[in-house]
């Protein structure tokens, strides 16, 4: 370099799992260790690159994976990208997916110039990828970014000008907590349940009612609980072996889990003497948990907040939301609100049809409380 344009298709590679490949890009030093962030994705490093070995007023164009404009982990990306290019175009790809070998990833491809300064806004358009054919939808432009530092680069006009003139100012974070369900470091068996049990197998082991065994609440059963009715009532198709680590199970139960001890043995928590090998890998605050809770799958199409007043154990698959401000009550309906489902649907982190209910996206999330609890309260 440096050059006129750079084509690339960079690699997709999660941080999770692959330490090694980070850490061999950290010990290359500056600049290349600050660009390491936790969560993040090998692809970013190129478009960094990108931008390195341009020449002033040269391009690059990348086909990339369509999460990152959005991820909290990709905030030093778009910094360099509105320090040292200018966004030209967005282009999202719909129908049939790029490639035959990832059928559930969902990708974008971006133009940047290399250009200091270059400041936010972009052009956008959509185009259909048949397997053979790629139809081309109409251009539009976009001169908004949100003020978390995210980007939605697909926004249309008037969908940018509602946002602009959004003026709810509490966040959920700033009313509430927020935990991931019970972890138990050791989910998937190839032999059978573990930690979760369904309620015939606890039934049969004469578990029910034992200290140690708790009720499951999971993500498939927000909504139907939701369908039937605040007031209907949870019956528990699956258990858990809630052991937190601070009383040693019988006999039977170390015997049962004693299948899994070499894997129970090398979870993190175990290996720092934190955790018992038999004990859950992230148990959470009990007493907590037993206050009335606001629960949702960590992925679903829409909000879904069950109240869970029974003080339930919450299954991994599961964000549950204790109030600290305002009522659950309030919460909830405020997190059902329209206007929230319109704001999720334009700036929510989305997997395909999925939104994602996870910490981080959940603790920014605006909501019409304030001024606007009276309102809702005067609606229930």
């Amino acid at each position: 370099g440096p050059f006129d344009v750079v084509i690339m298709n960079p690699p997709y590679v999660g941080e999770k799992g692959n330490k090694a490949l980070f850490d061999e890009v950290r010990g290359l030093g500056a600049p290349w260790s600050s660009r390491c962030a936790a969560r993040m994705d090998y692809l970013y490093f190129f478009l960094h690159l990108g931008l390195d070995v341009l020449e002033p007023d040269g391009a690059f164009a990348a086909l990339t994976t369509a999460y990152w404009p959005a991820a909290t982990s990709a905030a030093g990306l778009r910094a360099d990208l509105l320090a040292r290019g200018h966004v030209e175009r967005f282009v999202r790809f719909t129908g049939k997916g790029l490639f035959g070998t990832a059928p559930g990833q969902h990708n974008l491809a971006v133009a940047v110039r290399r250009q200091d300064g270059g400041g936010p806004g972009w052009s956008w358009c959509d185009a259909r990828w048949t397997g053979t054919v790629l139809e081309n939808g109409p251009v539009e432009r976009l001169e908004a970014t949100l003020p978390d530092g995210s980007w939605q680069p697909f926004l249309r006009a008037e969908d940018a000008a509602w946002l602009a003139a959004l003026d709810w100012d509490t966040t959920l974070g700033q009313v509430a907590v927020d935990r991931q369900g019970v972890v138990s470091g050791c989910d998937r068996m190839h032999d059978g349940p573990l930690f979760v049990l369904d309620a015939a197998e606890a039934q049969a082991r004469g578990w029910l009612g034992a200290w140690f065994l708790e009720p499951l609440l999971r993500g498939s059963e927000i909504r139907p609980l939701l369908e039937a009715g605040q007031g209907a009532q949870h019956v528990p198709s699956a258990y858990v072996l809630y052991l937190d680590g601070t009383r040693t199970p019988p006999f039977d139960v170390l015997s049962h889990l004693s299948r899994a001890r070499a894997r129970l043995e090398d979870r993190r928590e175990t290996k720092l003497g934190k955790r018992p090998w038999w004990a859950l890998h992230w148990p959470r605050d009990r007493e907590l948990m037993r206050r009335p809770k606001l629960v949702t799958a960590r992925r679903a199409p829409a909000p879904a907040f069950y109240l869970d007043r029974e003080g339930l154990v919450v299954n991994s698959d599961c964000t549950w939301i204790v109030p600290e401000r305002v009522s659950a009550e309030v919460l909830q309906a405020a997190l059902h609100h329209a206007d929230v489902a319109r704001l999720l649907a334009l700036t929510g982190k989305w997997k395909g049809a999925l939104c994602e209910f996870y910490s981080e996206p959940l603790r920014s999330l605006r909501l019409p409380l304030g001024a606007g609890v009276n309102a809702i309260r005067e609606r229930r």
